[in-house]
This record gives C-alpha cells, structure tokens and sequence, in this order.
C-alpha cells in the first residue's frame, strides 16, 4: 500500500485557462492554484514537484514567472511546463517563438493543450497531458 502523498502541482493560470488545465491534470496530483505572479511567488515558498503554467497566465506573464523560478535557487530546479489550455489561433511562427522561448529560458515543455483536445478529443488528450506530466515528475 503506497501511502506518499500525491506529487504537488502549483497551477499558475488565468481564470478562463483554469478549467482546462484542471480537466486536463485530473485528481491524481495535488494541485495549488495561483492567478497572478504575485500569488505564485507567495505559494513557491512551499515545495512544489511541478510547476504548470498558462501562455496567459497574469495577462501573458507567463515569461516573467519562468524566469523568476530560473533565477532564484530555491525554485531553480522545479521543473516548468508551460502549456496553451484555451481554445484560439495563433500564427506558427507566434507559436514556435513561444517554444524557442520557453525552452531558452529553461522550460521542461511548451504544450498546445487545446490544439491536442481540438485534434484527438478531450479524454485522449487529457491522458497524453497526464502522461507527460508524469514523465515530467518521474526526471
């Protein structure tokens, strides 16, 4: 009987990404949600094992939390997700700049969520999105 407690998420969301990525991460993790950078910096004074992030998180700070993490030694080493929950077209070359960003600054992953649901369904997707935050944690 394995009794360790679940791995811990922060969410860093805006509100109208929340529901997706909460679908998406499921019950299996414990999950602390944060809206706002300031919010976030004030939940990552607890131990965190992952850290999932909206592209429009904070009105599109998204960048300013990852580079926050990165450059603070506490908070270095928690791996970053950052991931498009919300349905909306962006141009690729927006998209793989996002990407080639992400992955600069130190980023485990740049994800398009909502392109994933629109392509192969929400359960498909959500088990894909599950899979890798698994993967993720599992490093």
């Amino acid at each position: 009987m394995n009794l360790s407690p679940p791995p811990r998420i922060l969410l860093a969301a805006a509100p109208v990404s929340l529901e997706p990525l909460a679908l998406a991460i499921g019950s299996e993790f414990a999950t602390n949600v944060a809206h706002n950078i300031a919010q976030a910096k004030a939940e990552l004074v607890h131990s965190f094992d992952l850290v999932v992030c909206g592209l429009y998180f904070d009105d599109s700070r998204m960048f300013d939390l990852l580079r926050h993490m990165k450059a603070e030694a506490s908070t270095r080493v928690i791996p970053f997700l950052a991931v498009k929950a919300t349905p909306g077209q962006l141009s690729a070359t927006l998209l793989q700049g996002v990407e080639i960003a992400c992955a600069a600054l130190g980023a485990e992953k740049f994800v398009e969520l909502s392109e994933w649901v629109r392509l192969e369904g929400q359960p498909a997707a959500h088990t894909r999105f599950r899979n890798l935050v698994t993967r993720i944690l599992a490093d």
